[in-house]
């Protein structure tokens, strides 16, 4: 756990010191601002609510992890520091593992906030009686980030060149295949939906228990993956 905890510092003080943390506080500014103006066309504030938080969950969220965590194996790579962490006594997901830590709590901590100012934008004075949506989307905005995670992770390892190209087009893709029955399982954005009912109406999704229990079996099985590659792999350093 101590190579782990180690790892984990060292990303998050990179984090902090680079400029993707600026993409995430550009991400985390736009549900407020778009809620603000769905404001002004109308006047049903569950409407609008529900209507910010997809945006939000199956766009902005996601593509906030993914810029973090799909170049892990890559930025190894390229910085040619692959060789020296992974020649030390620890186990080599120990690196992706410390990356997870660092960057999932700090990006459902900025999209926290950003709810949080969006749901008192939509609804105003009557935001305690509206608390319950509160809640639910930030128990579906915590799966988002987990299940995220576990996919850029994955992708990290799999695809370690080009990256954040291939979870843009798992976004784009089968993100976008939530509506189609057989591929709603392996649809972050899905279950998501399940969890904080804020969904189009026509959009038939299970009960919030089911969305955690996906959210489980979708986060478990992409961490699992970018581990055994990790593990297992023969990554060659960059030429030069």
């Amino acid at each position: 756990m101590q190579p782990v905890m180690i790892l984990a510092r060292l990303a998050w003080l990179r984090l902090w010191r680079g400029r993707t943390k600026w993409v995430t506080a550009l991400l985390a500014i736009l549900p407020p601002c778009f809620a603000a103006l769905l404001m002004t066309e109308k006047d049903d504030a569950v409407e609008v609510w529900q209507i910010t938080l997809f945006f939000a969950l199956r766009a902005a969220v996601l593509l906030a992890v993914a810029v973090h965590l799909a170049s892990s194996v890559g930025d190894e790579l390229d910085s040619k520091t692959y060789t020296y962490l992974w020649s030390r006594p620890m186990r080599r997901s120990a690196v992706l593992l410390g990356k997870l830590l660092a960057i999932a709590p700090t990006v459902f901590a900025a999209f926290a906030l950003s709810l949080t100012a969006t749901w008192l934008v939509v609804f105003q004075d009557q935001a305690g009686a509206n608390l319950e949506w509160l809640l639910r989307g930030l128990a579906a905005e915590l799966a988002v980030v987990i299940a995220g995670a576990s996919i850029a992770l994955a992708t990290s390892a799999l695809v370690p060149k080009r990256p954040l190209a291939f979870v843009l087009g798992y976004m784009m893709f089968l993100e976008r295949l939530e509506f189609v029955p057989f591929l709603q399982q392996i649809s972050i954005a899905y279950h998501a939906s399940a969890i904080s009912a804020a969904h189009p109406p026509s959009f038939v999704v299970g009960t919030a228990t089911s969305g955690v229990i996906g959210i489980l079996v979708l986060s478990t099985f992409w961490l699992g993956l970018a581990i055994w590659r990790v593990e297992n792999a023969e990554y060659a350093l960059p030429d030069g």
